[in-house]
This record gives structure tokens, sequence and C-alpha cells, in this order.
């Protein structure tokens, strides 16, 4: 009797939710698991960034994720289409992008090459791309990167600027001037949505995890870093 309390007693200390994040998430994750930890002080939460559409790919592949916090929602519903969410896509924050560079912002066709997210796997790079092309900014002069963290290594090293989730805003400790906030009528909106994959029908914490990410207290912490 002894050895099955203490195999349940172990069981509930090594519960976890393993959560697949799009990039732009990373500089929040800490927050965002550390607010969730008040409430849940037994449950782990095991994070894995990565562009949407890499992680996508991945669990395709079988990845062992159980919740997928996507850039967009194009690429949820499509694992929800394919039979690999449980749920149908929810909408759990809005982003909006931004130009940064070292420089002062006088004139965006004065800087002599952007970086951006690759377009084909990164939401937040297909409305760069978007805005690039309305404003007419040569294709010769655009960089592409794979990541958020590879775009504000290039932004501070690399090339003039780069567009970056208004999340990232925080990162870099610049002022007012660095930074250009890109009007939404230049690019689609940007509606981030979730879900519960498949192979995590049965782990009651990952609905946990999932209805906590729309609290009071998480939609608090996106708002504090520019999330609509």
């Amino acid at each position: 009797m002894k050895k099955i309390i203490f195999f349940l007693f172990s069981s509930f200390l090594l519960a976890n939710v393993n959560v697949a994040m799009s990039a732009n998430l990373a500089v929040l994750k800490d927050e965002l698991i550390k607010e969730f930890n008040k409430l849940y002080p037994n449950v782990k939460v095991n994070t894995f960034i990565g562009s949407s559409g890499l992680l996508v790919a991945q669990i395709s592949r079988g990845a062992f994720y159980d919740v997928f916090l996507s850039a967009d929602k194009e690429h949820p519903l499509f694992l929800y289409k394919k039979g690999l969410a449980f749920t149908q896509p929810i909408v759990y924050a809005k982003g909006g992008i931004v130009l940064f560079s070292r420089k002062r912002i006088a004139s965006i066709n004065n800087l002599s090459k952007i970086a951006i997210a690759n377009p084909k796997i990164a939401p937040y790079g297909k409305a760069a791309i978007k805005f690039l092309e309305k404003i007419d900014f040569p294709k010769s002069r655009i960089v592409y990167t794979q990541n958020v963290s590879q775009l504000i290594f290039y932004g501070l090293n690399v090339v003039d600027g780069v567009i970056i989730p208004r999340s990232s805003i925080k990162v870099l400790k610049y002022d007012k001037s660095h930074f250009y906030e890109i009007p939404k009528k230049f690019y689609s909106p940007i509606e981030q949505s979730m879900v519960i994959l498949r192979r995590a029908i049965k782990n009651k914490d990952a609905f946990l995890f999932f209805g906590f990410i729309l609290s009071k207290p998480a939609q608090e912490i996106f708002k504090k870093y520019g999330y609509d």
C-alpha cells in the first residue's frame, strides 16, 4: 500500500505540460509560467520556442507537445482540420509589428537593409513583407531570418533596421525615436490562437494551462507586452 501511495504522490509531483510557443512569446513566457504556478504549483510547464511553421511541422511529425500557442490562426486551424488538435483555435492575443533601428528613424527608405522573419514560416514575417511591399521597399534590401531572436541580433549587430513583434520592444533598451509602430492598415490582423493537441486529451493539466491563458492574470501580462 505504501508503494502505491508513493507512486501516486510522485505522479502528482511530476505533473507536467509541454507547451509549443511561437517565438514572439519568448519575452513573456517566464512571467506566464510564474503566474500559472501561483495557482498550480505542482504542475511543471515545459516550453518549446520556435516559429509557428516550424512547430507545426514538428507536431505533424509526432512531437510530444500538449498545447500549441501560435502567432496566427492559420497554423492551429491546419492542425485542427488534420485531426491533430482536440480543440478549435481560440484567439488569446492580438499582436502588432514595429520597425526598430539602432539609428534614429528619419525615413524608412534611408535604411540600407531591413531584416524580417521568414514569411514562409513566421506570421510576423508575413505581416512585415506585406508592409514592405506596400511601401515599395526594394526586395534586394530585405534580409530574412528564422526567428525573433535572430531578428534582434541582426537589428543590434548586422542591418540598419528590423521589423519585430511589438512585444520585443521591452528587450531593446532604446528610446522611442528608434521605433516606428507600423499602422495596422498595412497588414492583416495578427490574431494569435491556441489549441490543445490530440495527444493531450487525457492531460488535465494541459486544459488547466489552456484555460489560464485566457484568464485575467494572463491577459494582463499580454497587455503589459503590447498585445491587444
